[in-house]
Parts: structure tokens; C-alpha cells; sequence
């Protein structure tokens, strides 16, 4: 269900043709018309070093480490200018789009109040700084004390809303969603987020929610540096950010 869902959020926010549209792992959607020649074109167009983020992290001597990689493996693969980030370039078209998805079930299986609504926003014009600002701030903006969440509970919807930022796809977005919902529950949806996210503009966020956030934030990053796979986490978060933000 997740895969529909985002796969019906980037063509609708993004369009159809444009090459931001199209999710990680939907490839086999095209199976049929999918071959071996087609795939080898793209591995030897795309996949070479020079399209490639190397990260070494660890108690180690960085140079030793880029002399021997440059050894064994980057001085056979001169760079050849790669760049597939220039295919994500074409411009979005702007203003505000609606889809309805049709999800496949298992025959006799339950789908009322099984739909999935999300409001998506491009966020590809922000500053990394701004974003990681913006996704701190999700956790207090989407906090069950939060006037998003007050507003969803005046209009009877079903469930909480869920706020959250995504760096995944291939522009950055924040997402704004209901789940276990109904179709008819997406206009009071889409009215509590703007009238929550107005309050907040002008009021700010509670103190008591500024507060628990924090020290949250802070016990959380306490306990992941005690992780033995520290490491591994930190870097793939690093990567998708310099990927999606960097310059």
C-alpha cells in the first residue's frame, strides 16, 4: 500500500514526465517490456565512479585509505562526467494537483476506512539548513498536543494526522497524512492542516511541546551514539542529505 501511495504522490505532485516522478523499486511495473539490453544500457551509462559518494568513517587514516582505493579501483575508471542529477532539473509545474489512487486488494479483504490521504509539499527550493530545521520542527508541529493535531479532532477525522519530511525520493518533501480514513475525510484533512499550520505561524509552538521535543531530541541522540552501529546510520542519513541538498 505505502508503494501506491508514494508512487501516486511524486506523479501527482511532480507529473507524469518528469523523471522525479518515478519511485525506487516500481521496476517491475514495466516487467514485459523490460530487457537485458536495456538494462546493461543503463548500468553502463550511469553506474561509474565519478556518480558515486565514497564515505569512510571509523578510527582510520582517511589518506591511506583514498591512496588504496585510487590503487585498485578509481585510477581504471577515469571520470566521464556523470551526472544524472541534471535529468531531475526540468521544472515542476506548479499550483495545486488532486489523484485518486485505486489500491489492489486480496478478494474478501476489508476496505472500509482503509484509504490513505496525503497532502505533499516539494521542498527542493530550501537551503539544507532550512530543511533540517523544518524536519526538527515536524516533530513539534505534528505533536499530539499540536493545534495540527486539535484542528484534525474538531473535524471528527478517524485518525491522528501524521506530519513528517522525506528526503527519499528525488526531491526533498514534507507530507501531511491520514490513514485508515475514508475518501470523503480529504477536504477536512487538507482544512485542519492549513488552519494548524496558520496558528502556528502566528502563535508558535507551545512551550510544554518545545520542551518535551527537546529533551527527546536529546536522549535520542545520547542513546544513538551509544549504538556499535552509529556509524552505519549516521553516514546513510548524511549521504541522503548531501545527495538531495547538498551543492
Amino acid at each position: 500500500t505505502d508503494r501506491y501511495l508514494f508512487d501516486g504522490i511524486l506523479k501527482t505532485l511532480y507529473g507524469e514526465d518528469n523523471p522525479a516522478s518515478h519511485m525506487n523499486g516500481m521496476l517491475y511495473k514495466n516487467f514485459q517490456s523490460l530487457t537485458y539490453e536495456h538494462v546493461k544500457e543503463v548500468y553502463e551509462k550511469n553506474y561509474h565512479f565519478d556518480n558515486a559518494m565514497i564515505v569512510l568513517y571509523g578510527k582510520l587514516d582517511w589518506r591511506d585509505w583514498l591512496e588504496f582505493l585510487d590503487a585498485h579501483y578509481l585510477s581504471d575508471d577515469p571520470a566521464q562526467g556523470t551526472d544524472v542529477m541534471k535529468v531531475l532539473e526540468e521544472p515542476i509545474p506548479e499550483g495545486y494537483r488532486e489523484a485518486v489512487i485505486d489500491v489492489p486488494v486480496y478478494t474478501g479483504a476489508e476496505t472500509e476506512n482503509q484509504s490513505s490521504i496525503c497532502y505533499a509539499l516539494d521542498l527542493q527550493n530550501l537551503t539544507e539548513e532550512e530543511f533540517y530545521q523544518l524536519e526538527y520542527m515536524m516533530g513539534m508541529i505534528a505533536d499530539s498536543r499540536s493545534e495540527l493535531i486539535k484542528e484534525g479532532e474538531k473535524r471528527n477525522l478517524p485518525t491522528e494526522i501524521v506530519g513528517w519530511t522525506d528526503l527519499e525520493f528525488a526531491h526533498p518533501m514534507a507530507c501531511f497524512g491520514l490513514f485508515y480514513c475514508d475518501e470523503k475525510d480529504k477536504d477536512a484533512l487538507l482544512d485542519a492542516v492549513k488552519t494548524g499550520l496558520s496558528e502556528l505561524a502566528e502563535n508558535g509552538v507551545d512551550e510544554a511541546i518545545y520542551s518535551s521535543n527537546m529533551a527527546s531530541t536529546r536522549l535520542s541522540d545520547g542513546l544513538t551514539l551509544e549504538d556499535s552501529s552509529s556509524g552505519v546510520n549516521i553516514a546513510s542519513s548524511t549521504l541522503l542529505g548531501w545527495v538531495s541538498l547538498g551543492d
